[in-house]
């Protein structure tokens, strides 16, 4: 165990050194800093995971600084940590990224809190942030050969998708993070079998959720400025759950008609390509409470009843 722990440890450090260290474009393999610690918690539980993340910390502040070290904490170390403790204690699959998730939040809001000393300056530093991705993409979009007429009317919409994405800021940041805890796990399936992975395509969200939904609609009406914003970013990461389910739905189906990797991959891009279908399949597991589209409940009941009988 000492050896993997130490494997482990090494493989965690050239990630995050590569991603803060490396060239344009590596900083994506900071989306996989969790997955060694993940690994090795199946074999060793949360003393294993808990010892990566602190080995890692160690090698972070010795090569990098403290802030570093700390971040990885924040992002990584101690989420994944929390990971394994939940999948240990047999969590659903949502649950345990949820946790994950809000240990990620409350962390890397101490770690800011901790090196700047207050919160009143995030907003700002998002906004310029933002505006700073927003020049890139422009240039981006003008080396592969988009028009000046396009180019000036996404440089119109500037202000309005600032103030749009800001306001959304809360939500988009909690679904980008679950989702890059959802990647991990699932990596992490192929060396540890956690039984909460076994069957994604037959996934569903906890009835008592639409109640949450709901809620969070006609709370986008309340004449409150802090509560319709808190009703919206919570109806967009409600929504986000719901389209997972579509997901789960579509991939049930798209294995049942025993299609070609090719075209399922084909399937996948259209719903991230096209808005009308993503919309569509997020309107199936919206609805999959009441319609059942995988006949999941029947085939419950029907596995209950032949336990029964014998």
């Amino acid at each position: 165990m000492a050896r993997a722990t130490a494997a482990a440890v090494s493989l965690t450090a050239v990630i995050g050194l590569l991603g803060f260290l490396g060239p344009a474009g590596a900083g994506a393999a900071l989306l996989l800093l969790p997955l060694p610690a993940l690994v090795l918690g199946q074999l060793g539980g949360v003393v294993a995971a808990l010892a990566v993340a602190a080995g890692t910390a160690v090698i972070g502040a010795a090569v990098i600084d403290s802030e570093a070290a700390c971040l990885y904490l924040a992002f990584a170390g101690l989420p994944a940590v929390s990971a394994i403790w939940a999948l240990r204690r047999g969590w659903r699959i949502e649950t345990v990224i949820g946790v994950a998730a809000a240990v990620v939040l409350v962390g890397l809001g101490a770690s800011f809190w901790g090196f700047r000393g207050e919160l009143t300056g995030l907003q700002t530093s998002l906004a310029q942030a933002w505006q700073e991705s927003f020049a890139r993409a422009l240039d981006l979009y003008r080396h592969l050969g988009m028009s000046d007429e396009q180019l000036a009317d996404l440089e119109l919409q500037r202000t309005y998708m600032q103030r749009v994405s800001l306001a959304f800021f809360p939500a988009i940041l909690i679904l980008c993070i679950e989702a890059m805890w959802f990647l991990n796990l699932r990596l992490a399936r192929r060396w540890s079998p956690w039984p909460q992975l076994e069957n994604l395509k037959g996934w569903q969200a906890p009835p008592w959720l639409i109640w949450a939904l709901i809620a969070t609609g006609f709370g986008l009406f309340v004449p409150h400025a802090g509560v319709s914003l808190a009703a919206r970013n919570a109806f967009a990461v409600l929504l986000g759950c719901y389209f997972c389910q579509g997901l789960a739905i579509v991939s049930f189906y798209l294995q049942r008609l025993g299609l070609p990797s090719g075209l399922r991959l084909a399937s996948y891009m259209l719903i991230a390509l096209q808005h009308f279908v993503a919309a569509v399949v997020l309107l199936l597991g919206v609805f999959d409470l009441w319609g059942d589209f995988r006949r999941l409940s029947v085939s419950a009941a029907g596995a209950q009843g032949h336990a029964d009988s014998e």
